[in-house]
């Protein structure tokens, strides 16, 4: 696997900041997206987060993209290429880092 390949997506880190009832999730000084902290009761849709508990968890899930798909492409990659021990060790670190920020 090609871990130097671009993404389309916007570089990380992406840090999270909550405005005005609303998670802000901003990469390299623009936002990224924004989430809703708490939805009014009667917005329906399937799969809408009524606590602001799954809120955050999404926001956390979100930020922690990048470093998740840097993780798991240099895990990969330091496996399948049969990379000595000490490359793996420290892509399974930098996995279960990723893991952490995003949980």
């Amino acid at each position: 696997m090609n871990t130097t390949t671009q993404t389309k997506h916007t570089p990380g880190p992406w840090t999270r900041t909550q405005i005005d009832g609303k998670h802000i999730i901003w990469g390299h000084g623009s936002v990224v997206c924004q989430t809703q902290t708490t939805l009014d009761s009667t917005d329906f849709r399937p799969g809408a987060p009524t606590e602001p508990e799954t809120a955050d968890a999404n926001a956390c899930l979100i930020a922690g993209s990048p470093e998740l798909l840097a993780a798991a492409s240099a895990l990969s990659a330091a496996y399948l290429d049969a990379a000595p021990t000490k490359v793996k060790a420290d892509a399974w670190t930098r996995l279960h880092a990723a893991i952490r920020a995003a949980s």
